[in-house]
């Protein structure tokens, strides 16, 4: 009789491991959905059998500790020469039967390398890529000083001779140009607003009594002129009064003249000039 013993061998894995990492040919296959590692396709974090694996972050040179915010958001950021610790976290089901590949989207070695290698795994692709098995850490610079575009880490994974399956890739940004020197200077810009303001506010105070004085000169001057149509008013009412006296004089003596002519006419005389009359 024979004994027949299986033993579940991690060659898939190890190959996939190797195959993409130690292999030349292997560094212009990448890390995206539906590019063929293995002869399968590699899979989205939303087909995920555990999208609850994902990548974590230490810093291992720096005394500035990782924020909440920043794991939360999966941007972590660095400063020129800092070395961080990266490793997958994953559910203890899975164990060392899992095998994983990162790599970083810099293309130049001076920006960002893999420094050092996963106990069971290696360096390659001219140190941009690094495997490790289980939650094994790998260590990673960033040795950009220019921070022109975040540096993004994205890994995968396998348990077997199966497809590869990605997770949520992480961010590094440079600390100078993130965020939150963004809100530094808006602050910034808040404070010299109100101090301009403020300034504002006190020029417009120191010109209100010229302003008080132009008024005042305004209402004199429409003073004046109230004057000085009450003036010409008065002036037109005694013109009209004058007038009107003149008229009633003018009409006084027409009257004398006519009763005087009526008079003459009618021969009405007094008696010494009658007497002289009779004598012609």
């Amino acid at each position: 009789s024979y004994c027949c013993l299986l033993l579940k061998l991690p060659v898939g894995v190890q190959s996939f491991a190797s195959w993409f990492v130690e292999r030349e040919v292997s560094c212009y296959t990448y890390l995206e959905p539906d590019e063929i590692i293995m002869n399968f396709g590699v899979l989205p974090m939303s087909k995920s059998t555990f999208p609850e694996i994902h990548i974590k972050v230490e810093k291992k040179s720096s005394d500035i500790d990782i924020t909440q915010e920043e794991r939360n958001n999966r941007e972590y950021l660095y400063d020129p020469d800092d070395i961080f610790e990266l490793k997958l976290e994953i559910p203890p089901v899975l164990g060392v039967d899992l095998q994983y590949v990162m790599e970083t989207s810099s293309t130049e070695e001076n920006m960002s390398k893999f420094v050092s290698a996963a106990e069971s795994g290696v360096i390659g692709c001219e140190d941009r890529r690094a495997s490790g098995r289980g939650n094994e850490v790998v260590e990673f610079l960033i040795s950009d000083t220019e921070g022109e575009q975040p540096i993004e880490i994205n890994a995968g994974w396998a348990t077997g001779h199966e497809a590869v399956t990605l997770v949520e890739p992480v961010k590094f940004i440079l600390r100078s140009s993130s965020s939150l020197d963004t809100e530094t200077e808006i602050l910034s810009n808040i404070d010299d607003n109100v101090e301009e303001e403020e300034n504002t506010r006190s020029d417009s105070n120191s010109a209100e009594p010229n302003d008080d004085l132009a008024s005042n000169q305004s209402t004199s001057v429409e003073e004046d002129d109230d004057y000085d149509s009450s003036t010409e008013t008065t002036v037109t009412m005694e013109k009209e009064i004058s007038s009107e006296s003149g008229s009633e004089s003018k009409q006084e003596n027409n009257i004398l003249l006519e009763e005087s002519s009526g008079r003459i006419g009618s021969k009405t005389v007094t008696p010494e000039w009658s007497s002289i009359l009779g004598f012609f």
